[in-house]
């Protein structure tokens, strides 16, 4: 895609400078270097319509998770702009590769291994249930605002962004196990010195 090509789409979709510090925040970055990032892409995004497309809707999505207070306070207090929207790249890529089937039905430590996860874990995002239907609510509108008519597309991404759940409920309960069993560990080294003083 040349430049001209972007300009006309960015100011063909282009409703605020809002969106417009995300864009182009977005374009002006290097290629994703993402695991899951498509150098063929997977057929769920070439439904939406692309890289492109994927891009905007990115975009558009990060912009919803900003501008909600309770999911804003979970991204927005350690992340800039630039970061936020690569980080939200990288769960849709996630949730949008072919593969995703097979590793839902595969074992739980392939599952807890995943980076992506654990650093949306990490954030806080599996805290309270809540937290993930509002992202999932955010993506719809999302969608929607990208004017993607194909509702297959919209079905397909919004399901396999809903099979995230579990994985990353899988996730977080492994990195809290992990959590504590650091702390029955730790807890008995630390009285050891306690007592000698």
């Amino acid at each position: 895609m040349n430049k001209q090509t972007t300009t006309v789409l960015i100011n063909k979709n282009i409703r605020n400078d809002y969106e417009a510090r995300f864009l182009l925040q977005s374009k002006s970055r290097s290629p994703s270097k993402s695991p899951h990032s498509p150098t063929a892409l997977s057929r769920v995004v070439t439904l939406l319509g692309g890289e492109d497309a994927l891009e905007f809707l990115t975009i558009y999505f990060t912009e919803r998770i900003v501008d909600d207070d309770i999911l804003s306070a979970i991204y927005c207090r350690d992340l800039n702009t630039k970061t936020l929207v690569q980080l939200q790249k990288e769960l849709l890529l996630f949730a949008l590769c072919d593969d995703l089937s097979e590793l839902t039905s595969s074992s739980k430590k392939k599952v807890y291994n995943q980076k992506i996860l654990q650093k949306h874990v990490r954030l806080g995002l599996m805290e309270k249930e809540e937290y993930f239907d509002r992202m999932a609510s955010h993506l719809a509108n999302a969608l929607a605002s990208c004017q993607i008519k194909d509702t297959r597309a919209i079905f397909k991404t919004q399901r396999r962004f809903a099979a995230l759940r579990p994985l990353l409920e899988i996730t977080h309960e492994h990195m809290e196990l992990q959590s504590q069993q650091m702390e029955t560990i730790r807890l008995p080294f630390f009285r050891k010195f306690a007592i000698k003083k």
